[in-house]
């Protein structure tokens, strides 16, 4: 069964168009500067059981570290896990501080550190892949990948294009749940969940989190990521004061992940896994 998506046109007048072009063009950064970037703000989250994913530092309070993820990535009982940041540092994660949001893959740990870590600059992924001119909008994908070699995790840096932002779509396509309405066209692999998407300009535009197959190879689809303007609305404005909150466990066709296996593929020719 193919999955029919329902595009989103908004006439833009080119003299706004050309103007927003500009602007965006003059703040581009280069990918070895976006790639320096994400490497300081993206974290390994590292679980005791051997499993791990990804996150990113979005905010500093004196020695405390907030780090947003998915919350498939901690979604553990009797599990300890680590923060590991790019030089290689670790830091414990206490279960109890953990916050989640009910009816979102959204999860910040926090972390102490003398350090002085870099943090994310925050987008705004309100315009992205909505109007025709963003269609081909170029996105930036991090976070750590299994070594084949080694079999340990390894920092993975993608170029993908943004396929579709379901935001403000009443009616979702399938998958589309849980926050997930941002789909691009990086091979995201397992343990790049919670990992950032950048924009040209290296601000945080999103998390990924799943990846939709289809066909009888199960050929990657396309990738999903929750909107960073979702993470702003329903997670951020609460870190000072981090509680905990029940965690989301896998639900109806969706989690086959590197933090939680739970193997379930929907009766269709697509299918879709959490990283």
């Amino acid at each position: 069964m193919k999955i029919n998506y329902q595009p989103l046109i908004i006439a833009l007048g080119f003299s706004l168009t050309f103007a927003q072009c500009q602007i965006a063009i003059a703040s581009d950064l280069s990918r070895s500067q976006i790639y320096a970037k994400s490497r300081k703000i993206t974290v390994l989250i590292a679980g005791s059981n051997s499993r791990f994913g990804s996150g990113v530092i979005v905010k500093k309070e004196g020695n405390v570290y907030t780090v947003v993820t998915n919350t498939h990535v901690i979604n553990y009982k009797n599990v300890k896990h680590e923060v590991v940041t790019y030089n290689n540092q670790r830091y414990p994660i206490n279960l109890k501080n953990i916050k989640t949001i009910p009816g979102f893959d959204l999860a910040s740990v926090q972390f102490l550190s003398q350090n002085n870590y870099e943090t994310a600059t925050l987008g705004d992924s309100s315009n992205i892949g909505i109007p025709i001119v963003f269609k081909d909008y170029m996105v930036y994908s991090a976070g750590f990948i299994r070594s084949l070699s080694s079999n340990k995790p390894t920092y993975n840096f993608l170029l993908g294009k943004v396929l579709e932002n379901t935001s403000e779509q009443q009616y979702k396509p399938q998958f589309h749940d849980e926050g997930y309405d941002l789909s691009h066209t990086s091979q995201i692999r397992d343990g790049m969940s919670g990992g950032p998407i950048l924009n040209i300009k290296g601000e945080l535009v999103g998390i990924n989190g799943r990846v939709i197959y289809r066909g009888k190879f199960k050929e990657l689809y396309k990738s999903l990521g929750i909107p960073i303007n979702t993470i702003k609305t329903h997670l951020l404005p609460d870190t000072p004061t981090i509680t905990t909150s029940k965690a989301l466990g896998c639900s109806k066709n969706i989690f086959v992940n590197v933090a939680n296996v739970c193997i379930t593929y929907p009766s269709t020719s697509s299918s879709l896994s959490s990283f």
